[in-house]
């Protein structure tokens, strides 16, 4: 996602919750390999949506896991299991 590229992923894990489906990629059922095989058919074949699927891709990723959002968050969680631990 960071370099432009829309995600073709399944539906498992945290996975739906990174990609958002038919906009920064597309996500199907675990076992799908045909709905997988048709989704990079279309990125393969139109150029338009995977240029613009890849814009939404990169947006996402920038906005939501930059080191300077990300690093505070785990300071702020490892400090606060700390806290925990100590009392």
């Amino acid at each position: 996602m960071a370099v432009q590229l829309p995600v073709i992923a399944s539906r498992v894990g945290g996975i739906p919750e990174v990609v958002d489906d038919g906009e920064t990629g597309f996500l199907s059922e675990v076992g799908d390999v045909d709905k997988m095989a048709e989704d990079a058919v279309k990125l393969l074949t139109d150029p338009a949506l995977r240029r613009e699927m890849g814009k939404h891709a990169r947006e996402s990723a920038v906005s939501r896991y930059r080191t300077d959002i990300v690093i505070p968050q785990y300071i702020e969680f490892y400090n606060s299991v700390l806290a925990k631990k100590g009392k």
